[in-house]
């Protein structure tokens, strides 16, 4: 499959498509089918700027030579959606070297902008379950007041550590009150990363790692580095950043899609299965799943008394965040209503 959005990214998924240049452009051909018969396609590398590869393709030098000459960032995800790698070009490599201010970034004014990431983090899932209460009448007001009680402690806390474990509770208390909404069938019981063990982990993982290569990208154009964070400064060797900032869009871009599509019955445990590598999605419904979350993605929200999609947003974010770092402005995160 793949799915096109206007001039922003392009996600190829499944297996065994071709990637070669031709003429100034991106042809893109399927396997054979079995009768003769190839899918072809062509990509203008000066209508996209993110290309996510998923799955086991093959691209030539000359493919990714005429991406990279035009400004296109490259993205390899593994089968369950976790980014392997990214290859940018190379004008935005360097400015991932030359940022020593932002990692000696003084502790308080770190400190000022994690407790508005975390702040973010706890109000968004406040939001979704609120929302989600209103349209099948659960009830999650335990799980909403022990939230809102940890966000009284945000204001105390005088580390990234002690912001991590209020965020670390919230986030326990949530998925909790997720597990009220998610049928029995699909064996959920709470959140697990790393190998997903069930099919509501496995649309958790891949879709957080499509949301992670977007978030990624706003970082470096807005003349970040991914690696120096703030609340996730603990994540050593990590792109600690992306980790922050990906914060504020979990909820209304990936987790919005999963209740809707399962609330929906578009989805089902039929839809997975179960490897020695953990629980993956079937190809088929992969390739659907990923053209959600990048629908998602396209959805127009009212930000700042305008219009914007969610590219859009997460892009202003990230240039939030560098003036926040750089210039010393307050940081305002991105809170869902």
């Amino acid at each position: 499959m793949i799915r096109v959005l206007i001039i922003r990214t392009v996600c190829i998924s499944g297996y065994g498509k071709k990637l070669k240049k031709h003429n100034g452009i991106i042809a893109v051909e399927s396997g054979d089918d079995g009768e003769g018969n190839r899918d072809k396609h062509t990509i203008s590398p000066l209508d996209i700027d993110l290309l996510m590869l998923s799955g086991e393709h093959d691209i030539t030098t000359g493919a990714l030579r005429l991406l990279l000459s035009s400004g296109v960032d490259v993205a390899v995800l593994d089968s369950f959606g976790n980014p392997a790698g990214y290859l940018l070009p190379c004008g935005k490599s360097k400015l991932i070297e030359r940022f020593e201010g932002q990692k000696s970034l003084g502790t308080k004014r770190r400190l000022a902008i994690a407790r508005m990431v975390c702040t973010a983090s706890l109000t968004n899932k406040v939001s979704l379950l609120r929302s989600v209460s209103k349209n099948i009448e659960l009830c999650f007001d335990e799980e909403i007041g022990n939230i809102l009680s940890s966000a009284g402690n945000i204001e105390n806390c005088n580390d990234a550590g002690s912001l991590m474990g209020v965020e670390g509770y919230s986030t326990n208390e949530y998925f909790s009150a997720l597990r009220k909404v998610i049928p029995e069938e699909f064996g959920f019981t709470g959140r697990e990363r790393m190998p997903p063990c069930d099919p509501v982990n496995a649309l958790f993982g891949y879709g957080y790692g499509i949301l992670y290569s977007v978030v990624r990208r706003a970082i470096v154009k807005a003349g970040l580095s991914p690696y120096y964070g703030v609340l996730h400064s603990s994540y050593k060797n990590q792109e600690a950043l992306v980790y922050d900032l990906i914060e504020e869009f979990r909820q209304p871009v990936v987790d919005r899609v999963i209740l809707t599509l399962i609330s929906r019955k578009q989805v089902s445990p039929v839809d997975f299965k179960l490897t020695d590598k953990g629980c993956m999605m079937n190809g088929y419904f992969k390739k659907q799943y990923a053209d959600h979350i990048l629908t998602r993605l396209e959805k127009e929200y009212t930000y700042e008394k305008r219009k914007l999609n969610f590219y859009e947003i997460i892009e202003s974010q990230a240039q939030k965040m560098e003036k926040a770092v750089f210039e010393n402005e307050p940081y305002k995160p991105f809170i869902y209503r």
